[in-house]
């Protein structure tokens, strides 16, 4: 039998079609972790003050050790339950998404992994276009080859964006609840791994009820995806939602712009806060 022309092509196509996800560059922007916010520090080391990012994001670094087991797999059951499974592609997730979207005739259904979203926030926003799609499979796929999954996961969570120009979950957990991470409840950090769904729309600030209601399912999820007790979460669930008075008060705000960050002042942090409070209250009383 002779096989038409086009034949070998396409065997060979096929015979490459593992290996093609394999060949292309990841992005550049993976290869860089996203710049800290300026901070001031005073003479002892303490933060004195803080101001955004030329994109006016505010972030804190942080690693994957410093990130509490909670929000770990609160994000995992919001975002992407097998992840520590799969190969950066949800085969499963995928054909049930493609099977919703099909019958009734409108995307219902996305199955992106925390792989491709990673690939999706360190790329350059494009119009979504089926190629646009297929790029970041297989750029998924080579991601995964290249690094662990915990490396994956630190980037992720460092690259998030939580709405209110914060980019991260350190720097989330602080502007939403003044706590560092480890002192996030459960249901912080559920409420948390709810927001970069939407962050504009599930911002707890402005739509408390949509975060909220977010925030349960998520909870809801961490029983059947992870085991956790019903009566834990239930009282997780109970747990009213209280946010940090997002204002905060520059001790220095005659000297905040005369510096560089990172610079250390002369001034003690402690003292200063002590004056503008005695100074505030002598005020009021005029």
């Amino acid at each position: 039998m002779i096989l038409p022309p086009s034949t070998p092509r396409f065997l060979a196509l096929l015979f490459l079609l593992p290996v093609i996800p394999l060949l292309g560059p990841l992005p550049k922007k993976l290869k860089n972790p996203p710049s800290a916010h300026g901070i001031l520090l005073d003479r002892y080391g303490k933060e004195l003050t803080h101001f955004p990012r030329e994109d006016y994001f505010r972030h804190q670094p942080v690693s994957l050790q410093e990130v509490p087991v909670h929000l770990i797999k609160a994000t995992l059951a919001a975002e992407d339950k097998r992840f520590f499974d799969h190969p950066g592609i949800d085969y499963l997730a995928s054909a049930r998404a493609l099977y919703k979207n099909t019958s009734r005739n409108h995307i219902t259904s996305g199955a992106s992994t925390i792989t491709q979203q990673l690939i999706k926030i360190s790329t350059p926003k494009e119009k979504r276009t089926p190629g646009k799609k297929l790029s970041e499979i297989m750029l998924a796929r080579r991601l995964e080859t290249r690094w662990s999954k915990d490396q994956i996961l630190t980037a992720y969570l460092n690259r998030l964006d939580y709405g209110s120009h914060r980019q991260g979950c350190a720097e989330a957990a602080r502007y939403f609840f003044k706590k560092p991470l480890a002192d996030l409840s459960l249901a912080e950090s559920a409420l948390l791994a709810a927001l970069p769904q939407a962050p504009s729309r599930l911002n707890p600030r402005r739509n408390p009820q949509a975060a909220l209601k977010r925030r349960n399912w998520i909870l809801d999820r961490l029983t059947f995806e992870f085991d956790y007790p019903s009566s834990k979460i239930e009282i997780a669930k109970s747990e009213p939602l209280q946010l940090a008075n997002p204002k905060t008060k520059n001790p220095i705000p005659h000297l905040s712009n005369r510096f560089s960050e990172g610079a250390r002042l002369s001034i003690d942090s402690e003292l200063q806060r002590k004056t503008h409070a005695i100074l505030g209250e002598e005020l009021s009383k005029l």
